[in-house]
C-alpha cells in the first residue's frame, strides 16, 4: 500500500534527482507551489537540453518546425528527416511534454503557421505524396483520421485549444465520437468491408463520414477545458 510518508519522499527525490522537466513539471502541474524564480531557472534549463536545442534548430523563417506532420521520414531513397523531431508533430509533442508557456516565440510562432493556409500549403508540398494529403486533410476528421485532426490536436496541446473556432469544432466533435461509443453494441454498427477487394491488407474500416474516438479525438479533449459542462459531462456517463 502506498502510504503518505512514500509519497512524500517520492517527492523528495524527484525534487532533489531529476531532470528540470520532471521538477519544472512537478512543481507546476503537481505540487503548484513553483516560484516566478523558480520557474525562471528551470525554464533556462530546460531550453539548454539537447533535444530543445534539436527543434529549435529545425524551425523554419515562417515559424514551422521541421517537414511535414506525421509524415514521411524517407521517400524514394531521400531522407527527409535527420531525426524523428524534424517532423511536426513530434516536434510539438517535444515542446508540450517539457511545458515551454505558450507565449515563448517557437511555440506561438509554429501555431501561428498551423493556422495560416498559405503557410501549410507550402509546407505539405515538399513531396508529391504530401499534396493531395494536404487537398484531402479534412476527410476523416469526425474519426480523427485526417491531417487537420493531427494539427488541430497538436495546437491544443501547445495551449492553443480553447481560443479558435475550429478547434472548439473539433471538440464538438471529438465528443460526438464517444457519444457514438454510447450508442452501439458492435464495430459491426459502423464499419465496412470490400469482400471483393484484392488488396494486400483488407480489413474492416470506418467511412470518413462517421464520428468515433482516437488518439487525436482523446488528445483534443484531454488538453481543452471549453466542452468541459454539466451537459456534456452527463451526455458522456449517461
Amino acid at each position: 500500500m502506498f502510504s503518505p510518508s512514500s509519497y512524500s519522499k517520492s517527492i523528495d527525490f524527484l525534487i532533489e534527482n531529476a531532470g528540470p522537466v520532471i521538477q519544472y513539471r512537478l512543481r507546476k502541474d503537481i505540487l503548484h507551489d513553483i516560484t516566478p524564480e523558480n520557474e525562471e531557472k528551470l525554464l533556462a534549463q530546460i531550453y539548454e537540453l539537447p533535444y530543445y536545442q534539436l527543434v529549435k534548430s529545425y524551425v523554419k523563417p515562417n515559424g514551422y518546425i521541421g517537414s511535414g506532420m506525421h509524415s514521411w521520414s524517407n521517400w524514394r531513397g531521400k531522407v527527409l528527416h535527420e531525426t524523428p523531431l524534424q517532423d511536426g508533430e513530434n516536434a510539438a509533442r517535444l515542446l508540450s511534454y517539457y511545458c515551454v508557456p505558450k507565449d515563448q516565440p517557437i511555440v506561438a510562432n509554429f501555431v501561428a503557421a498551423m493556422r495560416d493556409e498559405d503557410i501549410l500549403r507550402k509546407e505539405f508540398s515538399y513531396i508529391p505524396p504530401e499534396i493531395p494529403r494536404f487537398e484531402n486533410r479534412f476527410a476523416g476528421l469526425n474519426n480523427g483520421n485526417s491531417l487537420m485532426a493531427i494539427i488541430y490536436t497538436m495546437q491544443a496541446m501547445l495551449g492553443y485549444g480553447d481560443d479558435y473556432e475550429d478547434l472548439l469544432e473539433f471538440q464538438r466533435i471529438s465528443l460526438k465520437g464517444f457519444q457514438r461509443v454510447l450508442e452501439i453494441s458492435s464495430l459491426d454498427e459502423i464499419t465496412a468491408f470490400d469482400a471483393h477487394s484484392k488488396r494486400k491488407y483488407n480489413h474492416p474500416y470506418i467511412e470518413a463520414s462517421e464520428y468515433f474516438p482516437d488518439v487525436y479525438t482523446l488528445g483534443m479533449l484531454a488538453y481543452t477545458r471549453s466542452w468541459r459542462n454539466k451537459e456534456n459531462i452527463a451526455m458522456l456517463v449517461d
